[in-house]
């Protein structure tokens, strides 16, 4: 009777065990993805997404302009938000002072790029805060390259005649390409670092015990900050193409007085006295990192015997009164006052003292 019973329940063991199989045979997908059971239907991805994902923000320049009209405005806007842009921060600014402010507001703006539209006084005002920051600057053209500049002093009647001024940022500006292509340049450019200048100038005396603007009578006065993109002169500013001297023109020179007496010394070099009318420096576009300096002594009386006792010393530079020099720093020494010419722009004087001029070494990102 129990094998009876074993034998029955065993065959219900192996009946109920084939069936598993069978079934669990037809169920299985057929094909790549097997192990997929086709009966459930997952729900898509986007149904776990609680919300929207955030669009990536638009880029945006701000535009620091001197004078921008509605037209103007309306052309770089279409232009910025054509290349994918948001629309510019315009912002506007008329001197050296009022585009530094305007600078720091695109600083806190957190813009990707700053175009300036000026003169190099504007220009100027941008570079001292952009200068040392990764923020790059594009220089658009300006309405009136090569009109003649104001000062960037309160003007005086008995001054000489204002130096034209070169484009804004000298090389990096790009006049004849437009300003829609050089606002394309702007948005869709590459980045690069360049050297610019920097200068403290010597404070002006005291004047009755009183100085400066600041702590009232008897404070110190305070010396003078600047950048410059291309050149600084202190004195006259001499040409390119000035004609050579001839007789006639040093015999007239003789009676002339000694516009001032400098004394530069290049950084680790012997200084350098002389009465001179002109020194000039300039900064490189190769980026070597040095400033070119020129000295250009005087044509007076005094002139023309400094340059023969420097003759006899053996001790000048190419020619008598043209002394090339070239140095990361340079420290300036003036026995009067002399005229302050920065990047074609007369800003006032240079004060008797010592002033320093230097290169600061890629200091600057522009889009190129």
């Amino acid at each position: 009777m129990w094998l009876i019973v074993a034998g029955v329940v065993g065959l219900a063991v192996i009946a109920f065990v084939t069936y598993l199989v069978v079934r669990t045979t037809r169920d299985r997908p057929k094909g790549p993805g097997r192990h997929r059971a086709p009966n459930k239907k997952r729900p898509h991805r986007d149904t776990f997404r609680t919300e929207e994902p955030e669009p990536e923000p638009l880029k945006r320049a701000a535009i620091i302009a001197q004078g921008a009209g509605p037209e103007l405005r309306a052309e770089l806007t279409s232009l910025s938000i054509a290349t994918g842009w948001d629309e510019p921060l315009w912002l506007a600014a008329e001197d050296v002072h009022s585009a530094a402010a305007v600078a720091r507001e695109a600083l806190a703006a957190s813009v990707d790029v700053v175009g300036v539209r000026g003169d190099s006084a504007v220009a100027r005002g941008v570079v001292t805060v952009l200068a040392g920051t990764e923020t790059p600057v594009a220089f658009l053209p300006a309405p009136d390259e090569g009109a003649p500049a104001h000062t960037d002093a309160p003007s005086d009647p008995t001054d000489s005649p204002a130096v034209a001024a070169p484009p804004p940022g000298g090389r990096l500006a790009l006049p004849s390409a437009g300003i829609a292509a050089a606002m394309t340049t702007a948005l869709t450019g590459q980045n690069s670092r360049i050297d610019i200048g920097r200068a403290t100038i010597a404070a002006a005396p005291p004047d009755d015990g009183s100085a400066g603007t600041e702590g009232g009578p008897g404070a110190e006065p305070r010396a003078q900050h600047l950048v410059f993109l291309s050149s600084l002169v202190i004195g006259d500013v001499v040409a390119d193409d000035e004609p050579a001297l001839r007789t006639r023109t040093v015999a007239r020179s003789l009676v002339k007085g000694t516009s001032f007496t400098a004394t530069v010394k290049p950084d680790d070099e012997e200084a350098i006295t002389r009465p001179s009318r002109s020194l000039a420096f300039s900064t490189r576009a190769d980026g070597s990192a040095v400033l070119d300096g020129y000295l250009h002594a005087s044509q007076s009386f005094k002139g023309w015997t400094g340059v023969a006792r420097a003759m006899m010393r053996k001790s000048s530079r190419a020619t008598p009164l043209l002394v090339p020099m070239k140095s990361v720093a340079f420290t300036v020494t003036l026995d009067k006052p002399a005229r302050l010419t920065v990047d074609g722009r007369d800003v006032g004087e240079c004060h008797p003292g010592e002033s320093t001029i230097s290169v600061d070494p890629l200091a600057l990102v522009v889009r190129r």
